[in-house]
């Protein structure tokens, strides 16, 4: 009985808008997700080493969901009123559910513009927190330089003159007879 009125009740753009918002939905979730794990700093490393990319890819769920959402009011406001759907379309009215769906697609717009220009500057300052990531190597208990890179320190700093003891004094006392 119902398969007979099934298509009347629940037409195709219907069952698209679902879907538009849904997906929407679904997107603006794990973007809050992957946002809240930036912000917390959950997995510290990882966040401080790939920040940008977690932040492009909230602003990728974020301005896809604004489209969708974009598509589900453009396709709902322009179907709602249609005479096969409704008998008396007149009795139908847009009400303030349609109204914060417009307001979602702006805001989640808005969002998007947002999130993009943060994933810019964390794209710039990369370079700090791989510096971040490096110390807090350093600092973990049982950490040792491998031996190749103790060796290419030691090398960096003797042909400067600061790293071994007899360099050092070398560099002071030039230092001393070009002050006197």
């Amino acid at each position: 009985e119902y398969y007979v009125i099934r298509e009347y009740l629940v037409p195709g753009w219907l069952i698209s808008v679902q879907f538009f918002v849904t997906i929407a939905f679904v997107l603006g979730i794990i973007a809050l997700g992957i946002l809240s794990l930036v912000i917390i700093r959950l997995p510290l490393k990882a966040v401080l080493q790939y920040e940008w990319i977690f932040i492009k890819s909230a602003f990728i769920c974020i301005a896809i969901s604004s489209v969708f959402m974009f598509l589900g009011v453009v396709i709902f406001g322009s179907c709602a009123y249609r005479r096969d759907w409704l008998m008396y379309p007149k009795f139908n009215v847009l009400s303030w559910s349609y109204a914060l769906a417009v307001v979602s697609f702006m805001v989640l717009g808005l969002a998007a513009l947002v999130l993009h220009r943060e994933s810019k500057n964390a794209y710039e300052i990369r370079g700090e927190a791989k510096n971040l990531v490096m110390q807090m190597e350093m600092q973990e208990p049982g950490f040792q330089h491998s031996r190749h890179h103790h060796k290419m320190i030691m090398e960096s700093c003797c042909s400067t003159g600061f790293g071994a003891i007899d360099g050092l004094k070398i560099h002071i006392s030039k230092n001393q007879g070009e002050l006197s």
